[in-house]
């Protein structure tokens, strides 16, 4: 799967910011592969969020599933 989006220029500087940061702490300044890293982020957020929603999911069917007390 590809999915595009499109960032204002505006706040890319803060985009490779997060992004070095968060894969491996490095100062986006110096980092010669900062549109790699953004998209590795974006990879990174997007499967983080599948699985955060995925066990969401999951914990309300459990929550559905359950017999009342009463």
């Amino acid at each position: 799967m590809q999915i595009t989006f499109e960032l204002p220029d505006e706040h890319m500087p803060r985009a490779y910011r997060v992004a070095c940061y968060s894969l491996g702490g490095h100062d986006p300044d110096t980092c010669a592969d900062q549109a790699v890293h953004l998209q590795r982020f974006a990879q990174k957020m997007a499967l983080e969020h599948v699985a955060f929603t995925e066990r969401r999911m999951a914990e309300q069917e459990a929550v559905d599933a359950l017999e009342p007390l009463a």
